[in-house]
Parts: C-alpha cells; structure tokens; sequence
C-alpha cells in the first residue's frame, strides 16, 4: 500500500500532516476503516475441501453438481481454487476442467458448481477458504 504525506492547505497555508495509506487517506471513511480493521483482527480463514466427480454434472446447460462440505455455511462466500495432482499431465487435464466452472454457490453443508459452456470430464478436487 502506498504511503505518503498528505498537504493541507488552509488560508493559503500549506501545512504537512503524518504519513497515511492511501485507503485511509482518500477511500474510506472512518466508519469503513473500522469495519475492515475489525475483520481483519476478529475474522480467521477456514480451509474446507470439496470432489466433484466427473460424472456428477447435470445433463444439460447450465451443467450443475451439488456435492456436501462439512461445515460450509449459506452465509459463506468461498473463495475457491483447484487442488492439482503432482503429475503434470494430470494436472493439466484438472486445469483445464476447472476452467470450466463459472461459479460456486454455498449453502448449508453443500455446495453447488454451474459450468454455462461444457461440463468437465475430469474429476475435480476444489479447495475453499472462507472467512469467519
């Protein structure tokens, strides 16, 4: 994040002021900076971990599976990236699968993956971070 002197100029007088970020300074408001302060201080990252098996997609568009994660919230917002396999053809056939999925949707215990184009052929292990 930059950092910088911010000038004040007052009846023609310029005056410098304490280093700020550049959010606190221009961005947000003190309200917003407390709210983001407090989640970074009281929120921790939970790691859960997802399959969706090749063959568990719907049959037509948009191509849907819905697969159960212990502990996943509707209220959680994942944010979702790909376990790949260490061998490199293998995971570039994962890769490519999870090029695919266009979104994730959590709900209590499960979550639901939409492909608008095709439907992966490759078995997918996802993993999600949410924060609480």
């Amino acid at each position: 994040m930059k950092q910088g002197w911010i000038q004040v100029t007052t009846n023609n007088t310029q005056e410098d002021l304490s280093p700020k970020t550049l959010a606190t300074m221009v961005y947000m408001d003190e309200t917003e900076v407390q709210t983001i302060s407090d989640a970074i201080v009281n929120l921790s990252p939970v790691h859960l971990q997802a399959i969706l098996p090749a063959g568990g997609w719907s049959q037509t568009p948009p191509y849907t599976q819905t697969v159960l994660v212990e502990g996943l919230l509707d209220t959680d917002t994942p944010i979702v990236d790909v376990a790949l396999d260490d061998d490199p053809e293998t995971a570039a056939s994962e890769l490519d699968a999870y090029g695919l999925v266009g979104r994730v949707d959590a709900e209590d215990g499960q979550l639901t993956a939409y492909c608008y184009d095709s439907a992966p052929e490759t078995e997918l292990t996802i993993r999600l971070m949410v924060m609480r």
